[in-house]
């Protein structure tokens, strides 16, 4: 007698993608908390004054955090920087999409996958408005984390357009 759960053949497909992509991240250094943007380095031009130097303390201090396994701290710093790229970036800016993704992945670090997957989401309708175009190479992370998402959330048949 087999043990073998019969699948479907979209999840299985999905499945593959996942552990292909998984395999993928572990033979490089595009994990997660690699795969989050180099901190922006402000001009001091750009800088708003006040709210620029804690922007730029708050990428840093998310950065520290996330590589030292601190993803709660990550978390309150990621979404203090969220509201401070809007103030100082605004609201249709690749800084903006930046700040939702490194907010997303440390929402997946603990296991608050809606959250992620709404942030994820937010962050492609930035820089697909940023871009004015659908293609972008600042769309790569938050669409592997999306799917990600979706596949923690056992929502396979979401994740599959996100692979192809």
């Amino acid at each position: 007698m087999s043990n073998v759960i019969p699948m479907s053949s979209q999840r299985l497909r999905v499945l593959c993608l996942a552990a292909f992509m998984s395999a993928c991240a572990a033979l490089s250094p595009d994990s997660f908390a690699a795969a989050v943007p180099e901190v922006i380095e402000l001009t001091d031009d750009e800088r708003a004054g006040p709210a620029g130097a804690a922007l730029d303390h708050e990428q840093t201090k998310f950065r520290s955090l996330l590589s030292e396994g601190e993803y709660d701290a990550a978390l309150e710093s990621a979404k203090l920087a969220v509201a401070l790229t809007s103030q100082v970036w605004g609201t249709e800016s690749n800084q903006l999409g930046q700040a939702l993704t490194n907010l997303a992945i440390a929402q997946t670090e603990v296991n608050n996958f809606p959250a992620a997957q709404q942030n994820f989401e937010a962050a492609i309708r930035v820089y697909e408005q940023a871009e004015r175009r659908l293609v972008s190479s600042e769309l790569i992370t938050p669409l592997r984390g999306l799917a990600d998402t979706q596949i923690a959330m056992s929502q396979y048949e979401a994740a599959i357009p996100l692979f192809e």
